[in-house]
C-alpha cells in the first residue's frame, strides 16, 4: 500500500512538472508563480475511515517534497475532504475543489462508486478548459504537434521495415 502510494504520488509530481511548464503564461488553474494546488476527497469518517491512511500519506509526501523546495520552486497545497465513503458527497467535494478551490488536479478519490460518481463532471470541467493554454495554442500555430511528427515517423519506419520484410519474403519464395 506505501509503495503504490509512493508510487502514485511520484507520478502526480511528474504530471506536476510537465503540466507548469508555461503556467505563468496560460492561466492554468490551480497553478501559480509559487504554489501548485491539488485536491482529493476520501472517507475520513465513516464506514471506510481505515483508508483515510492514503490522504494523510499523500498530504505527508507532499509536505515532504515542499520541505525540499517543491517542484521549480512551487509548493505543493493538498487539500483533501471528507466523503464519509458517500458518492453524493464526494461529488460535491470535488465540485467545491474544481469550481471554488481552482485545484490543478484531482488525486487519490477513494472508492470505484466514487469515481464513477464524479466522472462525467470531471470529464466536462476538462473539456471547457481544454484548448485554453499556451502549448495548446503553440501547436496549433505551428501547424503540427510533436506527437504528430513523431507518428510519422513511425509510420514511415514501419512502412520500410514492411517493405523490407516484404522483399525478404519474395525472395526466400
Amino acid at each position: 500500500m506505501t509503495r503504490n502510494l509512493l508510487v502514485s504520488a511520484g507520478a502526480l509530481v511528474a504530471l506536476a512538472l510537465a503540466g507548469i511548464a508555461d503556467a505563468g503564461v496560460s492561466g492554468t488553474p490551480g497553478v501559480s508563480s509559487s504554489k501548485i494546488t491539488i485536491g482529493s476527497s476520501g472517507p475520513l469518517t465513516g464506514e471506510a475511515a481505515a483508508a483515510a491512511g492514503v490522504l494523510r500519506g499523500a498530504d505527508a509526501y507532499f509536505k515532504y517534497v515542499n520541505a525540499r523546495g517543491g517542484v521549480y520552486g512551487r509548493k505543493f497545497d493538498f487539500k483533501y475532504l471528507d466523503d464519509a465513503y458517500n458518492p453524493s458527497q464526494t461529488v460535491a467535494n470535488v465540485r467545491q475543489l474544481v469550481q471554488q478551490d481552482n485545484v490543478f488536479a484531482l488525486f487519490s478519490i477513494v472508492g470505484t462508486n466514487a469515481n464513477l460518481a464524479v466522472r462525467d463532471f470531471t470529464n466536462a470541467a476538462a473539456r471547457s478548459t481544454r484548448g485554453r493554454s499556451a502549448t495548446c495554442r503553440r501547436t496549433r500555430r505551428r501547424g503540427r504537434s510533436t506527437r504528430a511528427r513523431s507518428s510519422r515517423r513511425t509510420r514511415r519506419r514501419r512502412r520500410s521495415a514492411c517493405s523490407t520484410r516484404a522483399t525478404t519474403t519474395a525472395r526466400t519464395c
